[in-house]
């Protein structure tokens, strides 16, 4: 602005005049030049490029229209300009300004007087802190198993086929990438919950999901907004900022190493971005997490890029949530090396004066996007109990004082903006999207009230059965939300990140494979002896194969369903026929 005033004031000429006034904002040269209509038109076509900019990275977008606009104004103010604007529009800007900090100052009083009243009622709670401790939970219900089958079918595809999924766009909420993470994340989750004894076709859906990952289609995006939002001609995804696979894909890589024991993609190379047939990223679990380190660590904010420029705090959190995975299945220590400052940035940049988030900072022009509703405040806490579980109990109480009516019929109702569906852009008041991540974070912060709620809102939503199924109305992220909240108990993503699974879940006996869909498995738990099943038909009754692995070799076993006995190979597995018809609970227990 100091330039654009020296220039219009004491520049030698017309354009440089109109040039220079033009830096105020955007199309203030217009008025200079006597263009009217592109004085009042430029300010809209600005937005319109700043939205380009949040939505897809495009920081060209802004400095274009911006730098465009003075440069035409001035070269159209050769044929004729008002002087008057030479010093209305300085006067403008200043009284603009003006504006903006005296609604600042007031906005600042409101959200100070709502905090006090916050920190007051705080101060009078007690929460509790997470369980430690790993229990096995209730088996898989029917409705369960059809989100089940819902996620599982998308994931056992082949590789390059994504039937089912949302397809809009690969740069924004809709992309194939957080369908992915959502479709991992649930299948890890229920592995901790229910099935810590079976691998199968679970497990195989896991790696499924994590290997599409690497589909040019999925991350192409990263060369476009990297070219027009910082200007870098290289499509490496995760070298420099997009946290939106590296800080993601941490988590979902160790959410998967934690309920699986497997450290395939620990392999160096494992994770192979090919971009042609001449370049290839190789990338693995922990080139990745050195690479979130590395980013975290190279600027004062800690918290780096989405988009370019674009700071959000969820994804960040992400990133942090995998260090704190990595750290418990390798004994390394990298998030609580980062914790301090990024604890000190998320409370101090990204929360606001009356306790509500902000949840995108616009790292290269200093300002702040948030707000103070319910799923901006609650969103992010399942992700926080990871790494900061004061924060999310925190955070849960201050949603709780401001949103819940507890002992009403409707205990969370419905506010503006909730209805708004990410994963496909459209808006519904039925609550297809709210339910589904008002269940996770109900959910992981153990009020069962509140989750019982949104659970059956959610389920009572018309549900389309395909052969077993289910899919809700809403994106593909809004059905795999729910589900990860079905799979999952209070305090699962807490203890997924800070304390190992017990070993005789890991020595025991184990559920090695069963056809899929015809056996659906609601249960599979070891006490490092016994292991206990639940079979369900998927399809029609019949007579399936039981695979089984980590046995004794030798040892006989038999099968309280029909006590058939087998003898374990001396590769410590085993295989039984077992004539399913409804839903049985099964025990394999060595003979003596």
């Amino acid at each position: 602005m100091l330039l654009g005033l020296v220039l219009c004031q004491f520049g030698p000429g017309a354009f440089w005049s109109g040039f220079g006034l033009g830096l105020f904002f955007p199309g203030a040269g217009f008025l200079y030049s006597a263009n009217p209509i592109l004085f009042v038109l430029t300010p809209i076509i600005f937005i319109v490029s700043l939205l380009m900019w949040l939505l897809i990275g495009a920081f060209v977008a802004p400095v274009l229209v911006w730098l465009g606009s003075a440069v035409l104004a001035g070269i159209l103010a050769k044929s004729g300009h008002w002087d008057f604007a030479q010093y209305v529009v300085p006067l403008l800007t200043l009284g603009l300004i003006s504006l903006r900090l005296l609604g600042g100052s007031k906005r600042l009083k409101q959200q100070l007087a709502v905090v006090h009243k916050l920190n007051r009622h705080l101060m009078t709670v007690d929460a509790p802190a997470p369980s430690s401790r790993y229990e096995v939970a209730e088996p898989l219900t029917d409705t369960d198993l059809g989100a089940l089958r819902f996620t599982l079918d998308l994931a056992l595809q082949p590789l390059d086929q994504f039937d089912g999924f949302t397809t809009i766009d690969q740069f924004r909420e809709a992309a194939w990438r957080y369908q992915l993470y959502a479709i991992a994340n649930a299948l890890s989750v229920l592995r901790t919950t229910r099935l810590p004894a079976f691998d199968g076709y679970v497990d195989q859906a896991q790696r499924n999901a994590i290997t599409k990952m690497t589909d040019l289609r999925v991350w192409k995006y990263w060369f476009w907004e990297n070219l027009w939002g910082n200007g870098r001609i290289n499509p490496d995804p995760m070298v420099r900022e997009n946290i939106m696979i590296s800080g993601w894909f941490g988590l979902t890589l160790g959410a998967h190493q934690v309920s699986s024991g497997d450290k395939r993609f620990d392999a160096p190379g494992s994770l192979p971005f090919r971009w042609s047939n001449r370049k290839t990223y190789f990338y693995d679990y922990p080139k990745i997490v050195n690479t979130l380190r590395r980013n975290f660590k190279k600027g004062a904010m800690c918290l780096f890029p989405c988009e370019p420029n674009w700071v959000f705090a969820y994804c960040n959190e992400q990133g942090i949530a995998g260090l704190k995975l990595f750290d418990q299945m390798h004994g390394t220590d990298h998030a609580a090396s980062l914790m301090p400052l990024f604890r000190q940035r998320l409370e101090q940049e990204f929360t606001r004066a009356d306790g509500g988030q902000n949840l995108i900072y616009a790292n290269r022009v200093g300002f702040a996007l948030g707000g103070g509703g319910l799923k901006i405040i609650a969103g992010n806490l399942w992700m926080r109990n990871m790494f900061a579980p004061d924060l999310a109990a925190r955070g849960w109480e201050q949603v709780r004082r401001e949103f819940f009516k507890y002992g009403e019929q409707e205990i969370v109702p419905m506010g503006k903006g909730d209805g708004l569906d990410a994963g496909n852009y459209r808006k519904s008041e039925d609550g297809r999207a709210f339910y589904p991540l008002l269940m996770v974070v109900a959910q992981e912060m153990g009020d069962r009230e509140v989750y019982e709620f949104a659970r059956k809102r959610y389920d009572a939503l018309p549900a389309e059965n395909v052969e077993g199924a289910l899919r809700y109305p809403g994106s593909t992220t809004a059905n795999l939300t729910a589900a990860m909240a079905r799979f999952a108990s209070p305090g699962a993503w807490y203890r997924m990140a800070n304390i190992a699974l017990p070993k005789i879940w890991r020595e025991g006996p184990r559920l090695s494979h069963v056809p899929y869909p015809q056996v659906l498995v609601a249960l599979a738990v070891s006490d490092g002896r016994v292991l206990e099943l639940e079979l369900v038909p998927g399809c029609e009754p019949g007579r399936f194969p039981l695979c089984f692995s980590g046995l004794r070799p030798g040892q006989a076993y038999r099968c309280d369903a029909d006590d058939q006995v087998l003898v374990a190979t001396t590769g410590g597995t085993g295989e039984i026929q077992l004539d399913l018809k409804h839903r049985q609970r099964v025990h394999l227990i060595p003979v003596q």
